[in-house]
């Protein structure tokens, strides 16, 4: 074989263990492509929701939307190198009292999700690390 055909085989068996490792997956951990992926919230900045309390996001195309515990949001997300990037927040304004605390729960969430800066995914768990180093972690959903 020449010197060529040779360097070309080390490069492609060197980039197939790099990408079966995880270290070229864009979430960094064994990361995934977020795109048609819906999780459901297990905890906030250490926090668990409030009981009667459903925390959603749904990843599609270049957009983020869910179920905010009492509204529904919906932004756009950008993914590159293990970075997270939320922006353009929106959301519904209905007004909740039950359970008691659900409006607060629901702002310091949607504020927790806006300053997403990394994530990972891994064994059907997404992590999203602010850049305050808070975290917010999901379990995948089976329902898309």
């Amino acid at each position: 074989m020449n010197r060529k055909k040779i360097l070309f085989i080390m490069l492609v068996t060197t980039a197939l263990m790099l990408v079966s490792a995880g270290c070229l997956s864009p979430g960094a951990g064994g990361g995934t492509d977020l795109n048609g992926t819906t999780w459901q919230l297990e905890t906030y900045a250490g926090d668990q929701p409030l009981a009667g309390t459903e925390f959603t996001a749904r990843f599609e195309d270049t957009q983020i939307q869910g179920n905010a515990g009492c509204n529904q949001y919906f932004g756009t997300y950008q993914l590159e190198n293990g970075q997270l990037t939320i922006t353009d927040l929106a959301w519904t304004e209905m007004a909740c009292l039950d359970p008691e605390g659900v409006m607060e729960q629901e702002q310091t969430i949607l504020t927790l999700l806006g300053s997403a800066q990394t994530y990972q995914v891994e064994e059907g768990t997404l992590q999203i690390t602010t850049a305050d180093g808070e975290r917010l972690v999901f379990s995948k959903t089976s329902n898309p």
